[in-house]
């Protein structure tokens, strides 16, 4: 392996990556993720990509072109920069890269990210066989725009649900998106710190939680110049409802600070007497092919078909823990106890995995009861069919209780 690069659902365009090797493990951290990113680990091709996420407001754009095939590169490329554009010729010798600046003060923005396209006839950024024959690419880069040193917090990825579409981005790029603790959940959050300037910088980092306890912090923090460091940050959640983690820090240009909120959710029902039940919901990833709309039963009271208010994605799970709201027969109906029943219609193959109840309070805490994650499927016979089969006309069928997983 030569070299990794990631694609994120939060920023257009591949990113060079650093990564280490730890015996036969290959690390690649990831300054930035919310939603979904994809690594790719390349022994050989050419690629096109930009080192950074972030550029500070009178910064240099960096474009990176790698070499890892045993032939020289020639790369002739457009770049489109708001309403200008330049034209660049480069060679890039066998095994070796080669960086194209750009000024970054005229790359138009919008919500806090500049974005730069770029045209060539060698395809660069998607690996082929034979990239000079592919067809001509037109890419497009986006990066956040941010101080000269900025700081970042990111949750564990499988806490992040609910990524904002519209992404109107705030100091935190997950800000907007929900993310999930469950009480007396120990999780490591990251800190990313980018040194945009062209002077190494010493941290000593400040961690205030609310809603958690910090047991783990970084005591300092070198950043090389223009470069990003990552360090873990381990949180304990506390009491269920809002909460939130905040770091500062003296910087040679001023104090730097990031603030993510997140939620911590009671693993049973709440027991204060003046916590109401405001609305009830199912969360699960569910694949399905075939037509019809599943019928959810709870404590035996008919609450809601599955996909109503959604557009479904047959032949492909749903995002993690999405939530598909019940009606309001859900909310006197559910309890300590629980039994939740799903029914497919015929010719439909339904497949459920991390089920669970979601119980959300007037006074804005949530209550999250988990099934059994193993896999269902009905009918048992179908070629697709997966873990725990359920014969063709019967239900699936799950109990849920609180603090446990059950059937």
């Amino acid at each position: 392996m030569k070299a990794a690069y990631v694609v994120t659902a939060d920023l257009l365009g591949p990113r060079s990556m650093d990564f280490n090797r730890k015996g036969s493990e290959i690390v690649v951290n990831i300054p930035r993720h919310r939603s979904a990113s994809a690594v790719l680990l390349a022994t050989g091709d050419r690629f096109l990509s930009t080192p950074k996420f972030g550029v500070a407001p009178d910064n240099q754009v960096q474009l990176r072109l790698d070499n890892l095939s045993p032939k020289p590169w020639q790369w002739n490329g457009k770049i489109a920069i708001g309403a200008t554009s330049v034209e660049r010729s480069v060679t890039v010798a066998p095994g070796a890269s080669e960086i194209i600046t750009l000024s970054a003060e005229d790359m138009p923005r919008k919500y806090g990210v500049a974005t730069f396209a770029v045209e060539s006839a060698t395809r660069g950024v998607i690996p082929t066989i034979d990239p000079d024959q592919a067809p001509k690419p037109s890419s497009t880069f986006e990066m956040v725009v941010e101080p000269a040193l900025a700081a970042l917090l990111a949750p564990p990825p499988a806490t992040v649900f609910a990524g904002d579409r519209d992404r109107p981005w705030e100091p935190s790029l997950f800000a907007r998106s929900r993310v999930d603790l469950m009480q007396g959940d120990e999780r490591d959050f990251q800190v990313a710190l980018t040194n945009h300037t062209t002077s190494e910088v010493t941290l000593t980092p400040r961690f205030s939680a609310q809603g958690a306890s910090a047991l783990a912090t970084p005591q300092q923090i070198v950043v090389p110049a223009g470069a990003t460091k990552t360090a873990a940050v381990t949180l304990q959640a506390g009491a269920p409802g809002a909460g939130h983690l905040v770091i500062s820090a003296e910087a040679p240009n001023g104090q730097i600070q990031a603030k993510l909120p997140f939620n911590v959710n009671a693993t049973s029902l709440l027991v204060d007497p003046a916590a109401k039940v405001k609305s009830v919901s199912l969360a699960a990833d569910v694949f399905h092919t075939g037509p019809g709309n599943p019928e959810v039963t709870l404590n035996g009271v008919k609450v809601a078909r599955l996909f109503d208010g959604w557009t479904s994605h047959p032949y492909s799970w749903y995002a993690a823990g999405t939530r598909y709201p019940l009606g309001e027969a859900a909310v006197p109906a559910v309890g300590s106890a629980n039994e939740v029943r799903l029914a497919p219609p015929d010719g439909m193959l339904l497949k459920v995995r991390n089920l669970a109840l979601v119980v959300n309070y007037e006074d804005g805490r949530t209550a999250i009861l988990r099934a059994n994650p193993t896999v269902k499927s009905a009918p048992a016979n179908s070629a697709m069919a997966e873990g725990k089969l359920v014969p063709r006309g019967e239900p699936m069928v799950w109990q849920l209780l609180s603090n446990t997983g059950d059937s």
